[in-house]
């Protein structure tokens, strides 16, 4: 089970307008995401909950916490993991909604976070977008999207060496292929790494009251 332990809030009112479910990477957690951001973010997301779990494992590197094992990066891998631990990330988005008293969820994730973040559209209907910085959409062809208004945001670097820009649009291919509406922001000379620039687009995307894409 997920704890809600991290949570950034620019409430105004009783409830929030939105909230936003963020999914740190590899070996990591929030308390490693620079403090000037998460200011960014609080600034920038107006009546907005912003909730960043750490992921419920020990990182096998030895600092942080993991969403799931990553020896060889295959398919089979990353799936068996998304199994794992896709319906703890669905109870969360489901307990922070209630909490909150609010439907308008996105999620935002960076590398393995943007693999499960990928993954809320199989589990988590609440979820409406979807901001995956230098991650790799691993599809469950036997499964049925739930989250079928959710439209994606992919944020990749042409240099990223530990992601493979390639997945950026292999990512999109895919995710059209069942539906989903997605775009892709490509960056250069940052490596596998969220730029400010990066950043800001996702809550520009966030932001959005439109459709277009």
């Amino acid at each position: 089970m997920l704890k809600n332990d991290n949570v950034l809030t620019s409430l105004e009112f009783d409830h929030a307008e939105k909230i936003v479910v963020f999914l740190h990477g590899y070996g990591s957690s929030w308390e490693y995401f620079p403090e000037s951001n998460k200011l960014y973010l609080a600034n920038e997301l107006k009546n907005t909950v912003i909730c960043a779990p750490n992921a419920p494992f020990v990182c096998d590197a030895g600092r942080g916490y993991q969403w799931f094992k990553l020896r060889d990066m295959s398919y089979q891998e990353i799936r068996q993991g998304l199994d794992t631990v896709a319906t703890m990330l669905a109870d969360y988005i489901d307990e922070v909604s209630d909490t909150y008293q609010c439907d308008i969820v996105s999620v935002v994730g960076f590398s393995q976070g943007a693999m499960l973040s990928f993954e809320t559209l199989y589990h988590a209907k609440k979820v409406s977008k979807i901001v995956a910085y230098a991650g790799m959409f691993v599809p469950a062809p036997d499964r049925p999207i739930i989250a079928k208004s959710a439209r994606v945001l992919i944020v990749h670097s042409l240099d990223d060496q530990s992601v493979p820009y390639t997945n950026a649009n292999l990512a999109k291919n895919n995710l059209e292929a069942i539906g989903v509406q997605s775009r892709i922001i490509t960056y250069d000379g940052i490596g596998h790494s969220i730029s400010i620039d990066g950043l800001e687009a996702g809550v520009r995307f966030i932001n959005e009251t439109n459709l277009a894409t």
